[in-house]
């Protein structure tokens, strides 16, 4: 006969016993309740997987869009360089380059 939990709240031996042996003799029930939450599992590691992928690959375009746009200003600095010293004169020089 099965003892009461105790009210410690844990588990008799007999019954952390029980649920040992039903770890070994599983029902067909259980394993597929156990295969049910490893698939929900995976699914929520791969969900992460192309989560941080999507921010690895929005971090790199991010660095080249700086990067160019950096190498864009060096380029048009001797122009606004330029423009500067046509506006003084009263001339512009307008650069259609758009970042």
């Amino acid at each position: 006969m099965p003892s009461p939990p105790n009210f410690s709240g844990r588990l008799s031996t007999f019954n952390a016993s029980r649920t040992l042996m039903d770890s070994f003799n599983a029902s067909p029930l259980s394993l597929n309740s156990k295969r049910k939450k490893n698939r929900v599992a995976t699914k929520i590691q791969a969900l992460f997987r192309g989560h941080n992928t999507r921010r690895k690959v929005k971090a790199s375009k991010k660095k080249k869009q700086s990067r160019i746009r950096r190498a864009l200003s060096k380029l048009d600095a001797p122009m606004l360089d330029l423009g500067r010293l046509l506006s003084s004169s009263g001339r512009t020089l307008r650069s259609n380059r758009k970042y």
